[in-house]
């Protein structure tokens, strides 16, 4: 009984943490997306999916090596990846407050500046107020080409 019950927790728990990812079978019932081979490494296009079921973000791997990772035709392979948390600016972490409220998802500042936010698929708590969210505060910190998850 405990290791059934184990091993549904692992379950439950690794389907909530990838599930930003809708992955996709082919007629076959093959995976055709997020592939995790024999060995155990990543392989071929891993789709990032937000809250209105689009595909914003891909990441393409080869024998667990990042290959590439494009965002909107931008590639942002070479971005900073960042946990909002481990910010300390007062604006921040005031903007972390509410979005830890809404649910998940990640912030992509670009090398022009651009602030954009997406809530993953599956991963949303209450209806985001993208609109009162105050997102250009990132605008005054040097964010440039990072990736913000939260």
């Amino acid at each position: 009984m405990r290791t059934i019950l184990f091993i549904s927790a692992i379950f439950l728990f690794s389907n909530q943490l990838f599930c930003q990812f809708k992955h996709e079978q082919n007629s076959s019932g093959d995976p055709v997306t997020e592939i995790i081979d024999f060995a155990q490494m990543k392989q071929g296009n891993w789709n990032y999916v937000d809250s209105n079921n689009s595909i914003f973000r891909v990441e393409t791997f080869k024998d667990n090596e990042l290959i590439s990772n494009t965002y909107k035709n931008i590639d942002v392979s070479k971005y900073k990846q960042k946990n909002i948390n481990t910010y300390t600016q007062k604006p921040i972490k005031d903007l972390m407050a509410k979005l830890n409220l809404m649910g998940n998802g990640e912030i992509i500042v670009t090398d022009d500046n651009q602030v954009f936010i997406h809530f993953y698929f599956n991963k949303i708590k209450s209806t985001p107020d993208v609109k009162g969210l105050s997102i250009n505060e990132l605008k005054k910190y040097s964010l440039q080409k990072t990736i913000i998850f939260f």
